[in-house]
C-alpha cells in the first residue's frame, strides 16, 4: 500500500491523465488479473505450504526463480544473459547439493 501511495504521489505531477476512461471490459480484465494471478496464487501457495514440511516448502520456493526464467524463455522468447544462466545453475546446484549431501535422519 505504501508503494502504491508513493508511486501515485510521484506519477501525478509527472504523467498526464488519459483522455478517455478505460472501458468496463478493460477494468474487468484488470480486476481479473489482480484477483487470479496475484491474490489467488498467494492464497493457494500459502495454503499448500501449510500442508508440507518447512524443508520441502523451502525447496519449492527456491525453484520459483528458475521457473520464472523458464517460462519467460518459453512464452516470451526473452534472451538469456550469462548472469541469468549462472544464477539458475547456482540455484539448481545448491538444491542438488541438499539432496546429495543431506544427512540421514534415520541414524
Amino acid at each position: 500500500m505504501v508503494a502504491g501511495v508513493v508511486i501515485l504521489a510521484v506519477s501525478l505531477p509527472v504523467e498526464q491523465m488519459p483522455a478517455a476512461v478505460p472501458s468496463i471490459a478493460i477494468w474487468g480484465w484488470f480486476l481479473a488479473s489482480i484477483l487470479i494471478s496475484t491474490c489467488l496464487r498467494f492464497v493457494l501457495q500459502f495454503r499448500g505450504q501449510q500442508m508440507i514440511s518447512a524443508a520441502r516448502a523451502l525447496v519449492i520456493m527456491c525453484r520459483e526463480p528458475v521457473w520464472v526464467l523458464v517460462f519467460a524463455l518459453a512464452f516470451l522468447g526473452s534472451p538469456l544473459s550469462l548472469s541469468q544462466i549462472l544464477g539458475c545453475a547456482v540455484i539448481l546446484l545448491a538444491m542438488l547439493g541438499q539432496v546429495v549431501f543431506r544427512p540421514n535422519s534415520a541414524a
